[in-house]
């Protein structure tokens, strides 16, 4: 998972430079509940980067809705 460690490093160093950010890489189930929560925030531009793989573009009819509404 070498694309998702290099996610979670980008999310802490710009976090640290107090840009909010959030990666949309869920592993479980309860990780998937708050990406859901996450989209309502993405569209009301709570974040400057959102970083996630291209499995989750593709296979996310929920963040394509999101995006379209962007």
């Amino acid at each position: 998972m070498p694309l998702l460690s290099l996610i979670e490093d980008n999310i802490n160093f710009v976090k640290e430079l107090g840009i909010p950010a959030i990666a949309l890489s869920a592993t479980s189930k309860s990780e998937e509940k708050k990406i859901g929560n996450a989209y309502k925030d993405i569209l009301n531009l709570n974040y400057k980067l959102v970083y996630l793989t291209p499995e989750r573009l593709v296979k996310s009819p929920g963040l394509i809705k999101v995006l379209d509404e962007l």
